[in-house]
């Protein structure tokens, strides 16, 4: 009679069962699984093992960056209309609110925060908008960045924030 012992599976490993649906993976001691199957464990781990360790995006790393990072843009409207202005963006671009607060490092500096994509897998990306309230003018800083960082994913994120900077000024009629 093979004595079975159950392994808990942890990490790395538990993502591999969640293909087929186990949380626990049941070892038999006699060693009975197949040197395939060994093997595909080991191939599938080395592929997705670089995408597990991928840096990324989340949403306190971006509300923690310096309040003048992103492309700079400055306007004359309105607080009020500038604010409607950016939601109206985030919202053309499908990008959900997350967050949206007056920021404690200046009391001038408005934070409002964006999401594109799924938001618990590494996918999609963030959009932070910092409105600075000054006398006659307010200052945006608009920041994209992909959930999942990349040479590649640079660009890309430079593109959706001039995008995002050309809808905010069409709609205070820059």
């Amino acid at each position: 009679m093979l004595r079975r012992r159950r392994v808990l599976v942890s990490g790395f490993a538990r993502l591999l069962d969640t293909f087929s649906g186990a949380a626990y993976s049941w070892v038999e001691d006699s060693g009975s699984e197949s040197p395939e199957v060994t093997m595909l464990r080991k191939s599938l781990a080395l592929l997705i093992l670089p995408l597990l360790l991928q840096a990324c995006t989340t949403k306190k790393g971006m509300t923690a960056k310096p309040l003048d990072v992103g492309i700079k843009v400055v306007h004359s409207a309105s607080f009020e209309k500038v604010r409607k202005a950016v939601y109206d963006a985030l919202s053309e671009l499908d990008f959900t609110l997350k967050e949206e607060k007056w920021d404690g490092r200046s009391e001038n500096s408005y934070l409002i925060l964006g999401s594109q994509g799924i938001a618990s897998a590494p996918l999609g990306r963030l959009c932070r908008v910092v409105i600075e309230k000054g006398e006659a003018e307010r200052t945006l800083y608009v920041h994209v960045e992909s959930k999942t960082l990349g040479k590649e994913t640079q660009a890309t994120d430079e593109a959706v924030a001039k995008d995002f900077i050309g809808r905010v000024d069409k709609r205070l009629g820059k």
